[in-house]
């Protein structure tokens, strides 16, 4: 613990992870005046349990008064302290200190996020990640797609090349109005690639496919983050938006 803490303290620039801290609270008080900014701790735990009795990197309280962010989460992949075992390498990579701000906010927007919780088809999936990540590039601008998505620059580069080859694969397999978990999983679930597309083609496509056919929506309606964040229909949402993968 000593050692973590004399680490964190030369790694992360404390004073400015404050200022981005509250420079977030901010914009989603522009956004949702009624918002109530937690009080923020930090925490060097060893990767142990805080508060609860369970490791994890952030936490909020249930009512929304407490964030506690875990620290030594955040000092980098090749940390001589690894992350535990639980968290694979291709998510180990976004740990680190300056993608803080973007888990506040992927985990913040859960309080605004309302969706249909009884329809089972994997549109209706894409769409509460596609408005987590809409919420987050909404409250952090100019925030990336590769950010909020834990993409890398090569995996980008193959969506742009196989944009085409991916809605014609959701379209071949009728991916949209599927219910089964397992097959969803494959599509949906963060993973290092999308098998059933592409060894190369990355984890978790469906959710970038959904952030973008929520993008052209939301564009083509000009509807401000609260309506947003209110979209339960992803079927129309689909329909309306014009989006075919281009």
């Amino acid at each position: 613990l000593d050692s973590l803490l004399l680490d964190y303290e030369k790694k992360i620039n404390i004073p400015e992870l404050e200022k981005e801290i509250v420079k977030l609270f901010k914009n989603i008080k522009a956004f949702y005046p009624e918002f109530k900014a937690p009080v923020v701790y930090f925490s060097i735990s060893g990767f142990g349990s805080f508060p609860l009795n369970r490791a994890t990197d952030m936490f909020i309280s249930r009512n929304n008064e407490v964030l506690v962010i875990g620290l030594d989460w955040f000092l980098g992949p090749d940390y001589k302290y690894p992350l535990p075992e639980t968290v694979p390498q291709y998510l180990a990579k976004r740990y680190v200190a300056k993608n803080i701000p973007v888990f506040i906010a992927e985990m913040m927007s859960g309080y605004f996020n309302q969706y249909n919780p009884n329809d089972a088809i994997m549109l209706n999936d894409m769409l509460v990640y596609a408005k987590t990540y809409y919420f987050t590039q909404s409250v952090i601008p100019c925030l990336p797609d590769s950010t909020v998505l834990g993409y890398t620059p090569t995996q980008m580069e193959y969506i742009a090349k196989n944009k085409s080859v991916i809605w014609k694969h959701y379209l071949d397999k009728k991916l949209f109005f599927e219910t089964s978990n397992r097959i969803k999983r494959d599509y949906v679930d963060e993973s290092p690639f999308t098998l059933p597309i592409s060894q190369d083609c990355p984890g978790g496509i469906a959710r970038w496919t959904g952030l973008q056919v929520l993008k052209r929506y939301a564009q083509k309606k000009n509807l401000d983050l609260q309506d947003v964040m209110k979209l339960e229909k992803a079927q129309d949402i689909l329909q309306e938006s014009g989006y075919k993968g281009e």
